[in-house]
């Protein structure tokens, strides 16, 4: 629904237009800043002037002359205000503490159990207000906390419809407000390959990108998807659901219920499965004991069965990116995930796979790399659902508290 155009949504705006600018463009002067948002300059230096006397710009010295004075360049003040992020898989979570100038202040692993949601969610919880109370924090604007989890997500209800890499009991959860129960923080939930594309669109910016798909490897396998600076989300909001693409016809079964997805094969249970298979274990113990952390040493020591299946991975990955390509056409194609460094060290298998199999004048358009982002991109992507719509959603709670009006209910 569209916002109703009044004196107070208009002026909310253009402050938030002036940092969404100034995020985009650190180093930006007032006369940059009427020109690109279409205010005059009066206008822009009272805002300017407002955002300054609340510490969320700065003034950074001066940019070069174009004839005449040289201009005050502006950037945020990044500890104006923090964003909180949480990946959450089915026996860790991964969280980040994101300021808003994009620093990255924090990371931590957490070993927990969330195949049963409502213990683990008071769990995450516990961990987040342990933090919440120390000083760091206590004296710091905490815009919100965003969440992303494996799943099917329904944007519309807040609900998870099913996540077969939680567990069933995630089936139909209404996650928003069991988080709700225990944290006071404005709290945004989103699929996790979605937040995963969220982060490389809006907290890396290494280039101007307007559409990417980013593949995420870990427990499951799927894609996020961004064009023209959005998400696709398809007609139920599920799209991006790759990792259930056939490999093998009549294969291995799947936990989502078909036979021969890639996920089977090359998500984190079928790595195992694959180990289990080759005789690599000598009890169910040793299987359940087995981490991602183990399975990428023995990767990066060369183990030759290790190699092997890493090889294969590659190629099988190379097929599903190569139909990606045909099938979307994007800009970059981005690799991340905590099962990436599978890939690492056999990235030619998969890019001749690429190569081989896209039609080759879209192909050769298509830029495929592994992100930057690593393991924690799935919670810096939850950072950055925060942060997106502190600067882009003129009548969020969000943007009310960097405004410092606390008046609005979390």
């Amino acid at each position: 629904m569209r916002a109703p155009v009044n004196s107070t949504y208009v002026r909310k705006a253009n402050r938030q237009k002036v940092l969404k600018q100034v995020y985009q463009r650190p180093g930006i002067s007032r006369q940059d800043l009427a020109e690109e948002i279409g205010l005059t300059p009066p206008a822009i230096s009272g805002i300017v002037k407002s955002w300054v006397g609340q510490m969320v710009i700065v003034e950074e010295g001066q940019g070069a002359s174009g004839g005449g004075r040289r201009p005050v360049c502006l950037a945020l003040r990044g500890d104006a205000a923090w964003a909180l992020g949480a990946e959450i898989s089915r026996k860790q979570v991964r969280f980040s503490v994101v300021n808003l100038s994009r620093k990255i202040l924090e990371q931590h692993e957490w070993d927990l159990d969330m195949t049963d949601p409502e213990e683990g969610v008071a769990d995450l919880a516990a961990k987040v207000n342990e933090l919440l109370a120390e000083k760091r924090f206590a004296d710091q604007l905490i815009l919100g906390l965003g969440v992303a989890a494996a799943g099917l997500y329904d944007v519309n209800s807040q609900c998870i419809r099913r996540s077969v890499n939680l567990g069933p009991a995630w089936d139909q959860l209404d996650l928003l407000n069991l988080l709700k129960r225990h944290i006071s923080l404005p709290i945004r939930i989103e699929n996790n390959s979605n937040a995963c594309a969220l982060a490389e669109f809006f907290l890396i910016q290494e280039e101007k990108i307007s559409e990417l798909v980013w593949i995420h490897l870990g427990e499951g396998i799927s894609a996020g998807l961004i064009q023209d600076g959005r998400w696709v989300r398809g007609r139920s909001n599920y799209s991006g659901e790759i990792g259930h693409i056939t490999l093998h016809a009549k294969g291995r079964l799947c936990n989502c219920g078909n036979e021969g997805c890639i996920e089977a094969y090359w998500g984190w249970n079928g790595i195992k499965k694959t180990l289990e298979e080759e005789g690599y274990f000598q009890s169910p113990g040793e299987i359940e004991k087995f981490t991602m952390k183990d399975w990428l040493d023995l990767v990066a020591q060369e183990d030759p069965l290790a190699v092997r299946i890493a090889k294969e991975m590659g190629k099988d990955i190379g097929k599903i990116v190569a139909q990606v390509v045909n099938v979307l056409n994007p800009t970059r194609v981005f690799l991340g995930g905590p099962l990436r460094g599978t890939l690492e060290y056999y990235l030619d298998d998969l890019f001749h796979v690429v190569k081989e199999e896209s039609f080759p004048d879209i192909g050769k358009e298509t830029k495929v790399t592994f992100s930057i982002l690593a393991k924690y991109a799935g919670s810096l992507g939850a950072c950055s659902l925060i942060l997106q719509e502190a600067l882009q959603e003129p009548q969020s709670e969000i943007f009310a508290l960097l405004e410092g009006d606390d008046s609005y209910e979390v």
